[in-house]
């Protein structure tokens, strides 16, 4: 689901398969879970009517949103007990992994992330 919401367009099941690793068998078969539970939605390619292409729909959205959000709860509790300058330095250290594809929000994931707060924001930017 993280692949499909960083995708700016619908994705082959070939490809979903071949960049999360999974045998075209089991990429299908967790899609299939996926779209009975309404967490994305697959169709016929218009060009190829063989080809499945598969997007993340809103509910997939809520869900990447409820997994994500004790792990940047977390995150900024963490960060606001830290110096700024060790808050910086930790910050540095991840963005070499914040660039990588496999962490990169789409534009969907980053409209579902809550509200500013008071604490110590956390700027991690994204490289495409």
């Amino acid at each position: 689901m993280m692949l499909l919401a960083a995708a700016e367009e619908p994705q082959p099941i070939h490809q979903i398969a071949h960049r999360s690793g999974l045998s075209l068998t089991a990429a299908r078969r967790d899609i299939d879970r996926l779209v009975r539970l309404g967490s994305v939605e697959r169709r016929e390619s218009p060009a190829d009517r063989r080809v499945k292409l598969v997007s993340i729909t809103p509910t997939g959205l809520k869900v990447i949103d409820q997994h994500l959000e004790p792990r940047r709860r977390a995150l900024r509790i963490f960060v606001e007990h830290r110096p700024e300058r060790n808050v910086q330095t930790f910050l540095s250290a991840l963005r070499p992994w914040a660039a990588d594809d496999c962490f990169t929000a789409g534009p969907s994931v980053a409209r579902s992330q809550p509200p500013p707060t008071e604490q110590k924001e956390v700027h991690v930017h994204h490289s495409r």
